[in-house]
């Protein structure tokens, strides 16, 4: 098995290939980032992360579906936040996520596991700077929302009704 460390420069080397293959190199590139990252917590390499993220969807045709993509960097902005604390990251991620949903409408496959990021964010920015009325009451909509679709397993219901609990005593 090779090291991580070795693989990465390889691969951000050939990264300049065709469409395709370079689409194909990035994904393998942030895993093996993200992977490091999880292993070693460098903050250089979701830095990285966060540009490979950038780039594929830059280069995403527009008609091609950009949810999953969007969600990526969302999620990665997301853990930034938790470990570089800028709120900057904290707020694009909560923007990246509304524009997943508006590309899942009712009935997407995927929209209840958005609206769980999307909800999840928002209770993030809450707990950091306290943004309460319209963050909290987008939140509580998002729970209702995935309450009355019928899209959820029994699990992730459980998990929907616990975040909508803690809507109850937020403090």
């Amino acid at each position: 098995m090779l090291c991580l460390t070795s693989c990465i420069p390889y691969i951000q080397g050939t990264a300049q290939a065709s469409l395709e293959f370079a689409q194909c190199l990035r994904s393998h590139l942030t895993n093996a980032l993200l992977a490091q990252f999880d292993r070693i917590g460098g903050l250089n390499d979701l830095n990285e992360v966060v540009l490979l993220h950038r780039e594929t969807l830059r280069l995403l045709p527009v008609h091609t579906d950009q949810s999953f993509s969007l969600n990526n960097l969302a999620a990665v902005l997301s853990t930034q936040f938790c470990r570089a604390g800028d709120i900057a990251d904290l707020h694009e991620a909560v923007a990246l996520h509304r524009k997943v949903l508006a590309l899942q409408p009712v009935p997407h496959p995927d929209r209840s596991a958005s609206l769980k990021h999307l909800a999840a964010v928002l209770f993030m920015r809450i707990d950091h700077i306290c943004l309460w009325h319209g963050d909290m009451d987008e939140a509580a909509g998002l729970y209702r929302e995935i309450l009355m679709s019928s899209q959820g397993t029994d699990q992730s219901q459980l998990s929907v009704i616990a975040g909508a609990r803690s809507l109850e005593y937020p403090f």
